[in-house]
């Protein structure tokens, strides 16, 4: 009778340790981070957001070097530089978002820049509207990620893509103005080897890392706090377009790393084509965490409403 009384206690005791462990994994399933992924990831399937990653990186595959052709235009006309000085200069710019070859960029730049020659005016509108042409795409699909939002109209997409196109020239001229203030700045002398050792490591590490972090995680937060129609919220912006910024570097230092490390040779398979190929998966890549960016920005201000706000939108 006693052990028949001790095995009953033994049985409870494990039912109740398995109450626990049932309550705990519902507990965690419930927690605010694990909902958020959750629902990003059933938003991302939803939209079919990697098919439309790959539309996107054929649109921008077709915009990126009439956008190229801006850059330089711009550039040359704006900050009165040599055709030849702008056109290094927007190489280098581009170069740094896409880690494939940069030859493949200037050879295809040049010789476009070769047969066009100079671009007037009415050529320079016409050339902005075809490089808008993938931002327009990228709004609309950006905007998916808010079940609630109403679908841009087309104005809204235009001028919102204009207006990017606007943001990427202003970059280039920023990044044109440091660059020349970086040569014309007398460099500190520094006696002491180590100590100029030190320097010239941190200020490569605040030039070739920090500030391309910086300003990825700021083009990705204004991408998501302004394009949606829906409002979105500067917490849910600063920490999607913070993480995505992240994750974009990350990604862009792995590919570049695969690229040139012979793992994969894509001119065995594609030939004369294996640049182009690269480059349009990366472009693929870079597409598809940019919408999944969106979702967890959407997923992140969905978590600041209230639990019967979040059941009427569900």
């Amino acid at each position: 009778m006693s052990k028949l009384k001790a095995l009953q206690a033994q049985l409870i005791r494990l039912q109740d340790e398995a109450t626990r462990g049932d309550n705990l994994v519902a507990r965690l399933w419930r927690a605010p981070v694990v909902e958020i992924v959750r629902r990003t990831l059933d938003r991302y399937g939803e939209t079919r957001a990697s098919q439309a990653a790959a539309g996107l990186a054929y649109y921008i595959l077709f915009s990126l070097f009439p956008l190229l052709l801006v850059l330089v235009t711009v550039a040359t006309y704006l900050w009165n530089l040599r055709s030849e000085v702008a056109f290094r200069e927007a190489v280098n710019f581009i170069a740094q978002a896409i880690p494939v070859s940069r030859d493949l960029i200037a050879d295809n730049l040049g010789t476009a820049l070769e047969l066009r020659g100079p671009i007037g005016l009415i050529g320079l509108v016409g050339t902005i509207w075809s490089a808008s042409g993938a931002f327009a795409t990228l709004t609309r699909n950006v905007n998916l990620a808010w079940s609630e939002a109403e679908a841009p109209s087309f104005f809204r997409q235009r001028l919102t893509a204009l207006a990017m196109v606007g943001a990427l020239i202003l970059l280039l001229l920023l990044s044109v103005a440091a660059s020349t203030a970086g040569r014309l700045l007398p460099a500190p002398v520094l006696q002491d080897s180590n100590l100029r050792t030190a320097t010239n490591l941190l200020w490569s590490g605040v030039t070739t890392r920090l500030i391309p972090l910086l300003l990825s995680a700021l083009l990705f937060v204004a991408l998501y706090r302004w394009v949606p129609t829906e409002a979105v919220s500067w917490r849910a912006a600063l920490w999607g377009g913070g993480l995505t910024g992240v994750a974009w570097e990350i990604a862009k230092e792995v590919f570049a790393w695969f690229v040139s490390s012979g793992l994969t040779n894509y001119k065995l398979v594609y030939g004369s084509l294996g640049g182009v190929i690269a480059l349009l998966f990366w472009i693929y890549i870079g597409a598809s965490l940019a919408l999944f960016g969106a979702h967890l920005t959407s997923s992140i201000d969905r978590q600041r409403l209230t639990p019967k706000a979040m059941a009427d939108t569900a």
